[in-house]
């Protein structure tokens, strides 16, 4: 890089004219370099300042569901209540172990 500005500059020394525009051209890319580092793109630097526009980054959208958190077992079985037989109405079994069941077929 260094070697390739001795150059530029050492071509633009002939001439009052190459001086110049050296001169002109490093101006102009101090300037776009400074914008750079403020963090203003080279597409935004055309224009008035007054005609700039800064466009803020965009809020975080919570994607559906992520909102939820995971319940435990036990706290389901509570939610879920107490599991019986539909037919006679015991905890110790489901309709498919009914002894009444049974007893009928």
């Amino acid at each position: 890089m260094s070697r390739l500005a001795s150059d530029v500059i050492e071509h633009a020394l002939m001439s009052e004219e190459g001086c110049e525009l050296l001169s002109n051209n490093l101006n102009d890319t101090r300037v776009m370099l400074k914008l750079l580092n403020d963090g203003i793109g080279p597409s935004e630097v055309g224009g008035s300042s007054s005609q700039t526009r800064y466009l803020k980054d965009a809020k975080r959208v919570t994607h559906k569901g992520s909102s939820k958190r995971v319940k435990g077992a036990k706290e389901t079985r509570m939610e879920r209540g107490i599991r019986h037989c539909q037919q006679c109405g015991q905890t110790s079994h489901d309709i498919r172990r009914c002894p009444r069941m049974a007893n009928t077929s």
